[in-house]
């Protein structure tokens, strides 16, 4: 119907749903588990997401997310940590 058959539909959705939770789980750990920041961080990055997609495809669009998504995620952890310290001191 429409504008024809869909040739993946779903299962591209599911892997595009699979590369983002790859590069988010990816982009944590660097950050909060090896502390990494800068190239260091990009490159990290960049080094586990080709073993997911080993073209380069999407490298551009996803190395020019490393730098956002990070300060988003530090930015959600100080929220975390700022609101278990508030319940904190509610209880004292």
């Amino acid at each position: 119907m429409g504008h024809g058959q869909p040739v993946a539909g779903h299962a591209t959705l599911d892997w595009q749903a699979n590369y983002i939770r790859c590069f988010l789980d990816v982009l944590r750990r660097a950050v909060e588990d090896d502390g990494l920041q800068g190239d260091a961080l990009k490159d990290t990055v960049t080094a586990h997401m080709k073993k997911f997609l080993p073209n380069d495809d999407l490298l551009f669009l996803m190395q020019l997310s490393v730098e956002p998504m990070c300060a988003r995620l530090t930015l959600q952890r100080q929220h975390k940590q700022s609101g278990a310290a508030v319940s904190a001191r509610d209880e004292q």
